[in-house]
């Protein structure tokens, strides 16, 4: 009887060492099988990050790509205008577009006039230069040939160059930039307000109500398609 008992107790040591044994190898193969996924796991969420970096960089050099020929027009614009103060005897230079228009004269001609800021003690100081009878090609915008149009072959036309004795002030916001001067009672303004898809452009403009004045007819609206439309979309989202 007693080595009956002897032989049941290590029969059920021999079970629990069994199962013990069973348990720790099936721990170890799940393990081994465990490891790949979580190495494919991490590598999944891993090419996730990277996926939504190389987005993020495209999208930001799209934007920078499709700037950029904003950014050059407004060089090319501001060295026409700071060539003309130069050459005036002026020793103020502008270092930032206000705003552009044109207006059609007819049989291809415009008149193309170009507002800028030059940074003075309290303050800005607006200038204006305008070129008169500018001839452009029946197949180009006024814009395009402005933008290719030689410094030496500008020199073709006359223009008139003027600037503001008062000072102004830049104020800009989610949908505008606006130079602003107050005197005596009389606001006078230049620059862009954006509603939607069009570009209101004020430029010298007065109004007696300075809290009115984007609803008073602007002086030029910008909505279809051209370069002076992405620049002012530009302008106005580089704020």
């Amino acid at each position: 009887m007693k080595k009956q008992n002897n032989a049941e107790n290590t029969d059920k040591k021999e079970k629990k060492y069994t199962s013990l044994k069973v348990s720790i190898i099936s721990f170890a193969i799940l393990s081994i099988i465990s490891i790949p996924l979580w190495i494919l796991l991490a590598r999944y969420f891993d090419l996730g990050k990277l996926a939504k970096g190389v987005s993020s960089v495209s999208t930001s050099q799209d934007t920078e790509i499709d700037d950029t020929g904003s950014i050059i027009f407004e060089n090319k614009m501001l060295t026409i205008i700071n060539r003309e103060i130069q050459y005036s005897n002026d020793t103020n230079e502008c270092d930032d577009i206000a705003c552009i228009t044109y207006k059609d004269e007819g049989d291809n001609k415009y008149t193309y006039s170009v507002t800028a800021s030059s940074t003075s003690e309290g303050g800005y100081i607006l200038y204006t230069i305008s070129y008169n009878h500018i001839i452009c090609s029946s197949d180009k915008m006024i814009d395009q040939y402005m933008n290719e149009i030689t410094l030496e072959e500008i020199e073709n036309y006359g223009f008139t160059l003027s600037h503001s004795p008062n000072l102004y002030q830049l104020s800009s916001g989610s949908n505008k930039r606006i130079y602003t001067s107050i005197v005596d009672g009389i606001q006078t303004i230049s620059g862009v307000y954006s509603d939607g898809n069009e570009f209101y452009i004020y430029q010298n403009h007065v109004t007696e109500s300075p809290n009115s004045a984007f609803n008073e007819p602007a002086e030029q609206i910008i909505k279809q398609n051209s370069i002076l439309k992405d620049y002012y979309s530009y302008k106005t989202r580089s704020i």
